[in-house]
């Protein structure tokens, strides 16, 4: 409805020892995320709409190979191809600028990236009445960083935009009655398309997805499509509506979703969900957000901020924390019902918020301490456990590349084999709740608006390294939250580029430089001796705060012996910072890759 009013532990023998807190549902998987565009035309359907076979433009994301990590991200107005004018006009609906929606509207996949080898279980999502196939980019990508097929398509005529080849087809206000018998078999269709596909030969969709785990969602119409598909697709295994739920009960396992303040649906439509929810006898689960609206459980703040019912208002969840708690146990559920995951079956069961989430559970198997094998995680020898590093990036100024250098930070502390890397390009994850879950956080960003993360990302922060959490800042991570003091205060130093119109911190053009060694007995120095950098030398940063200088240089911007990386105690926590790492060729400097992931290291108490 936009146009309306719009996630390793022991391996051990007895299930209860088995503990869903060691594992984030609501993190980005390790999958780049790949996205294709296509047009299915079901023939054996007349089109009143379009006046023709009823055709679907049809959005597939996926996991990608490893190269796409470097690759060119979609954007949202990319999804209307040709049609930008078209796009312009359902924007401006919200009042709203095309060009200000590309810059806030977040998406992490790469147009046309191959898709990896493997097998991967299929999903099928249903967007709501005059909403589009990409208002939940949020969640289809989190799926297939995963390991998930997700695919979606534009319900034509009840889309609130369809970019047909010819033509861009707007929203029938008159046709709801008829978009309810459609938008089923629209559902139906893509799933016998995309096997249709994968059983072909030389299809890129050739023996990759496994017919016996599939899987739908939808949000608000999408979620009542979700429930009646369920009543005539046997191919359908585990199914979950957002907002709206409604039809004959099912036996199918069911994650019902919804938002307590949801004004669209209102209290009656609440009750008539939680009615479908009490009669079905499969295996099911509820989770309430307290404080969640109608667009809590969609991308629409990416659309317009300003909007209501959930993406705007004091009285409602912050969008960020909705979004994590949505991606949590939208993970966790099909992870668990069409992988046989049992850490996932423990994680719907279990309430990490009780102030945000009311969470229930029925008809559940008792659990057999033989299932403990059916779990996917790795097996990991006992003592072994890795510490868990968090990268947030998504963000920079133009003379920073945070693409490549992400993919370098990936792979330099991957290659400690005791830290395992989790990389988020959304700066929003801060916001998410899930930052304890971490050993460390690493900062390779700088957050201009509108993409900064808000007071909530900011607060949860400095909680997380007061509580005893390790963080990591690179290069213009100084200067990742502007105009926060306290940001200066937990990690020491700070770029602040004028102050009363006066030009304050700097540096010379970029080049080589001698980088000196202050503290070789830190354990971060290990093996570090005196080396010749080629970077930039901020200087003049400002900071108040007492910091242990680990390495220095010579600075001829500012004449003196300049900070090259420090430590810093803030609370329980420990923060380590290095001004090094412009770009590739200054990270590809061995002493770099030996500071940075000895730092991190370090930082997450190890």
């Amino acid at each position: 409805m936009l146009t309306r009013a719009l996630l390793t532990v022991l391996v051990v023998f007895s299930f209860p020892a088995l503990d869903a807190e060691d594992r984030d549902f609501s993190a980005p998987g390790s999958f780049p995320v790949g996205v294709r565009t296509l047009v299915l035309v079901d023939k054996s359907r007349e089109d009143s709409y379009s006046g023709g076979p009823r055709t679907l433009v049809t959005e597939v994301w996926y996991p990608a190979v490893e190269s796409a990590r470097s690759g060119k991200k979609t954007t949202f107005s990319e999804f209307f191809g040709k049609h930008q004018e078209a796009a312009g006009k359902f924007v401006g609906h919200f009042g709203e600028k095309l060009s200000e929606v590309e810059k806030r509207f977040r998406c992490c996949g790469v147009r046309g990236a191959t898709l990896r080898e493997g097998r991967f279980p299929l999903l099928v999502f249903s967007h709501g009445n005059g909403g589009i196939r990409h208002q939940n980019v949020f969640q289809v990508e989190h799926l297939a960083s995963h390991g998930y097929i997700v695919v979606s398509a534009d319900h034509t005529g009840n889309a609130a935009l369809t970019p047909l080849p010819a033509r861009a087809l707007p929203y029938d206000n008159s046709g709801r009655g008829r978009s309810a018998r459609e938008r089923p078999v629209d559902v139906s269709f893509l799933i016998t398309e995309l096997l249709r596909r994968g059983a072909r030969a030389g299809n890129w969709l050739e023996n990759r997805l496994e017919p016996e785990r599939i899987g739908i969602l939808g949000h608000s119409f999408g979620g009542f499509t979700v429930c009646k598909v369920a009543e005539t697709d046997r191919r359908v295994k585990a199914i979950l509506p957002m907002t709206a739920a409604y039809g004959k009960k099912t036996s199918l396992p069911l994650l019902l979703m919804l938002g307590e303040k949801d004004r669209t649906m209102g209290v009656a439509g609440n009750t008539v969900a939680r009615m479908y929810y009490k009669a079905c006898g499969g295996p099911k689960h509820l989770v309430s957000l307290k404080r969640a609206g109608h667009f809590s459980f969609t991308d629409m703040d990416g659309i317009s901020p300003g909007f209501g019912d959930g993406v705007s208002g004091e009285e409602f969840l912050p969008i960020s924390r909705a979004k994590a708690v949505i991606n949590a146990y939208t993970l966790a559920f099909f992870d668990h019902y069409l992988r046989g995951d049992v850490e996932g079956g423990l994680y719907l069961r279990t309430n990490s918020a009780e102030e945000e989430i009311d969470l229930k559970s029925g008809n559940l198997p008792k659990p057999e301490p033989s299932t403990a094998t059916a779990r996917k995680a790795p097996v990991q020898v006992a003592g072994a456990a890795r510490k868990r590093v968090l990268v947030v990036t998504g963000d920079d100024v133009p003379a920073h590349d945070w693409r490549q250098t992400t993919a370098h930070t990936r792979k330099v502390l991957g290659a400690d084999k005791e830290l395992e890397v989790i990389v988020c390009e959304d700066p929003a994850i801060l916001a998410g709740g899930s930052l304890s879950k971490y050993d460390t956080v690493v900062l390779n960003f700088r957050n201009p608006p509108p993409r900064d993360p808000g007071p909530v990302a900011r607060a949860a922060l400095e909680e997380y390294v007061r509580g005893g959490g390790g963080l990591v800042v690179i290069h213009f991570a100084i200067f990742a939250f502007p105009g926060w003091q306290e940001y200066r205060r937990i990690i020491g130093r700070v770029w602040v580029g004028r102050l009363s119109g006066k030009k304050i911190s700097g540096h010379s053009p970029r080049g080589t430089f001698d980088v000196r060694v202050v503290d070789g007995a830190h354990p971060s120095m290990s093996g570090l001796e005196k080396f010749t950098a080629d970077d930039e030398l901020y200087s003049k940063l400002q900071g108040e705060d007492p910091i242990h200088v680990l390495l220095d240089a010579h600075s001829d911007y500012s004449g003196r012996r300049e900070p090259v990386a420090w430590t810093r105690a803030y609370g329980k926590g420990r923060v380590f910072v290095t001004i090094l790492g412009h770009d590739l060729k200054s990270r590809d400097v061995p002493a770099f890759k030996t500071l940075l992931r000895q730092g991190t290291a370090w930082a997450a108490g190890r």
